[in-house]
């Protein structure tokens, strides 16, 4: 049974209204606006002139069918995840997300997963999101209300989120568990944000307070590392944006039949937060934070996406970030596709670590086999979309080459570590299913182990 959107769900998105000046522009961002709901397959705006000073405009929508029962396999490096899943995308018509999840880990157990999301909270501006996770490792409650910037002239944003996390962490070496503690948090965030400036060239300021506590314990004789210090963290948080959009659209990037929206132009934030204020609680420090992104288009259908991330609790973590993405659409069916990922962390919680393997981007080798503070990861695709269709998937391929490592905490940075693995791997298309995702399938050789081949599948693109 598929219940048809309601005409006044798309209605909402419309960012011009009767009696408007004619605008392109806000034409265009609906257009966008429509295509990132994820039960709306196409969406097509016809103008039709009636007179120098009238004008007609016509949405036209066709829907993803949007009650999805489905199941999940995901493998890679010798992990291996299945589970069954329900979604509806578009409850009663409305445009409400419903969805449940059974997923087993064959080295975790069970954990069940549900969530709601509603982009129009009782017909209004607000959005509210709110999902709930208990399993093996995990008890979890996660909260949001927020009123985004709804358009390119939009001012305001505001919002409030609830979570509360009680979670087994594991730490790992070598691909092998070695300490096991508990972790549990309890935090509330409330923001407001104000956005001035011309189209597509906002300056945004926002404020914002954090309250965070965090308290660790020890798991009997399963955790045998040193617990990270309790913290409480109470802190007022004041951030800056300045950004320079433009857009496009292509396909055959990371889908086989979706239109695929590219913001481009750079987006640059700053904040700066003063923990121990204005209540004088827990931890005293500054902590700032920047992210840089930027994304250019070339001609002949070439993207490069850059992205830096720098974060600082004064006298506590510093963490370094950055990744950048190119795509060269070499002709209708097939893409070139390149991730580079860095990470460096200085003072990095003992409940924490970056892992890399299998089933996080460097197929062929176990699952988390590398762990440390300093990550590196390289992979290249070379992406084939066919026209040929099962019922109603389309059938693809990738070659590929993976280049990574995770240096350990104390050990400098050497090229000579780097780890490499070649493969195939095969794309299914499900041109139907809300979002139109794409299953990957790939099987990798470990170059450096020389005898080792591993599987590793997902929903969605590597990267």
């Amino acid at each position: 049974m598929h219940i048809i959107t309601k005409s006044k769900v798309i209605e909402r998105e419309l960012l011009l209204k009767r009696d408007d000046t004619l605008d392109m522009e806000l034409i265009k961002e609906t257009e966008r606006k429509i295509r990132q709901l994820y039960f709306i397959q196409r969406s097509d705006i016809k103008i039709d002139t009636l007179s120098d000073h009238t004008a007609d405009i016509y949405v036209k929508t066709q829907d993803y069918w949007s009650l999805i029962p489905g199941y999940i396999i995901e493998s890679g490096g010798g992990l291996i995840g299945i589970g069954a899943s329900i979604e509806e995308s578009n409850l009663f018509g409305l445009g409400k997300i419903v969805y449940a999840e059974l997923f087993n880990e064959s080295d975790i157990g069970n954990t069940w997963t549900f969530s709601y999301y509603d982009p129009q909270l009782f017909g209004s501006k607000l959005t509210a999101f709110i999902e709930f996770n208990s399993g093996t490792l995990v008890e979890s409650f996660y909260g949001k209300a927020e009123k985004p910037f709804l358009s390119s002239d939009d001012r305001f944003l505001y919002s409030l989120s609830y979570e509360k996390l009680d979670e087994k962490v594991r730490l790992f070496y070598g691909g092998e568990e070695i300490s096991r503690l508990r972790y549990e948090k309890f935090g509330v965030i409330a923001k407001a944000g104000y956005s001035f400036g011309e189209r597509y060239k906002k300056r945004k300021i926002y404020l914002s307070y954090k309250y965070k506590d965090k308290t660790y314990s020890k798991l009997e004789e399963l955790t045998t590392t040193p617990l990270p210090e309790n913290e409480l963290v109470s802190a007022i948080i004041v951030g800056f944006e300045v950004e320079n959009k433009t857009f496009s659209t292509n396909n055959h990037i990371d889908n086989f039949t979706v239109t695929e929206d590219f913001t481009l132009g750079y987006s640059t934030f700053f904040s700066i937060g003063r923990a121990g204020f204005p209540m004088s609680i827990g931890v005293e420090r500054f902590e700032i934070e920047i992210d840089h992104n930027h994304g250019f288009e070339f001609k002949n259908d070439q993207y490069l996406f850059v992205g830096f991330g720098y974060q600082n609790y004064i006298n506590s973590t510093h963490i370094i970030s950055s990744d950048i993405q190119y795509y060269n659409r070499l002709s209708s069916w097939n893409t070139l596709a390149v991730n580079l990922e860095f990470e460096y962390a200085f003072y990095l919680e003992e409940s924490e670590q970056f892992i890399l393997g299998g089933a996080s981007g460097l197929r062929g080798y176990k699952a988390r086999e590398f762990t440390g503070d300093k990550l590196l990861l390289l992979n290249l695709e070379d992406r084939i979309f066919t026209n040929l269709e099962l019922l109603t998937v389309r059938l693809g391929m990738v070659g590929f080459c993976d280049v990574g490592h995770v240096w350990n905490r104390g050990v400098e940075i050497n090229l000579q570590d780097l780890n490499y693995s070649i493969g195939i791997g095969l794309r299914l298309g499900f041109t139907k299913i809300t979002n139109g995702p794409v299953m990957r399938i790939d099987l990798g050789w470990a170059l450096n182990r020389r005898s080792d081949i591993g599987m590793s599948f997902g929903l969605y693109q590597q990267f």
